[in-house]
């Protein structure tokens, strides 16, 4: 399976301060380094190939490139979701005084080919909670809002990716390729979905997208966990027989977060065995809202496949206060800037996930 790894970055000064990306993504010059959804945010782009997961991977090398150039600039890039607190904050063809329910974030985002299409657009949609697995703000202008603050953003503002609009499984693509699920730039309620379909151009390729928006940004080892882990899941997806619903349960266990009562969903090497999607919706507040702590969330994600044990979330480890000064704000995002440069060099010196 080819799958392409996506994400975005804050790039800071040597005080922390939100600076500009276009002098790094000028300076960098190269494919798969581009401006991010906010003036001060950079994507990283690796092409196509199987999961991530080795030294040798494009994605790795253009990792070590990136924060190469922004060293020379004086520059850092930060893998926190939110700025965590900050001044107004542009959004990429905007200035910072533009009005948004949702302020800038950084996300990353899972592209691969649509292969046995619609169960694997199920079964992205029944993986939702995983982005508990790579949570890295809990705070937004400050203040302690979820274990992810940039979903809770959405929820709040657009009802994505909880409510009933964005969980609804699909009988065909032709579901998928309607205009609300439109990977179309300029449709802004599309940018918000947390699955994307590209049709082939042409019906003689088979180049067919799926795109997954929905985790947080982190450190980029991280990334290429859950990358390697979702394609081994999708595998399965292409191998074994798929079906919704076999098992039910209260909402209000789901919601409560109780391993004992959560028993819905697994991936075998047989099945995939996808719940209802009212229990995932459930099961994604609370992963939005308490994320891993939350132990049907964890016990779910274990049984779909992800060795949990394997993440580690940041916003769990900066978690713990209601509100976090501006000063406090550009504290961390240096210190998780030497994180992640520290991440960068394992990850091109070994196979980290190994």
């Amino acid at each position: 399976m080819q799958l392409r790894l996506a994400a975005d970055y804050w790039v800071v000064d040597r005080d922390g301060e939100l600076v500009s990306a276009t002098p790094l993504i000028d300076a960098a010059a190269q494919a798969g380094i581009s401006h991010g959804p906010a003036d001060a945010l950079v994507t990283v782009k690796g092409p196509l190939e199987s999961a991530p997961s080795a030294a040798s991977s494009p994605i790795a090398d253009r990792f070590s490139s990136v924060c190469a150039t922004a060293a020379t600039l004086d520059r850092r890039l930060v893998p926190l979701a939110t700025p965590i607190n900050n001044g107004p904050v542009s959004k990429h063809g905007q200035d910072a005084s533009s009005t948004d329910s949702v302020p800038a974030s950084a996300g990353a985002r899972l592209r691969f080919d649509a292969r046995n299409g619609c169960e694997q657009w199920n079964t992205l949609l029944a993986l939702t909670p995983a982005l508990a697995l790579v949570s890295s703000a809990p705070y937004c202008r400050g203040n302690r809002v979820a274990n992810s603050a940039r979903a809770h953003g959405y929820r709040t503002h657009h009802g994505i990716p909880t409510g009933a609009r964005a969980f609804e499984y699909i009988d065909s693509l032709a579901d998928a390729a309607s205009p609300a699920n439109s990977s179309d730039p300029s449709d802004a309620a599309a940018i918000e979905w947390p699955i994307a379909f590209t049709p082939a151009a042409d019906s003689r390729t088979n180049s067919s997208m799926l795109e997954w928006r929905l985790p947080d940004t982190a450190l980029p080892s991280q990334l290429c966990r859950l990358a390697a882990d979702l394609e081994a899941i999708l595998e399965r997806v292409a191998r074994g027989h798929v079906h919704v619903g076999r098992y039910a349960t209260s909402s209000s266990s789901v919601a409560a977060g109780s391993a004992d009562d959560i028993t819905v969903g697994h991936v075998t090497n047989a099945e995939v065995a996808l719940p209802r999607a009212a229990i995932v919706s459930q099961l994604t507040e609370t992963a939005i809202d308490i994320g891993l702590d939350a132990t049907g969330v964890a016990a779910y994600l274990e049984r779909m496949g992800f060795d949990i044990e394997n993440y580690h979330p940041i916003a769990s480890r900066i978690d713990g206060r209601q509100f976090v000064t501006q000063a406090d704000a550009r504290e961390l995002r240096l210190e998780y800037a030497g994180r992640l440069e520290e991440d960068v060099q394992n990850l091109t010196s070994a196979d980290v996930l190994e």
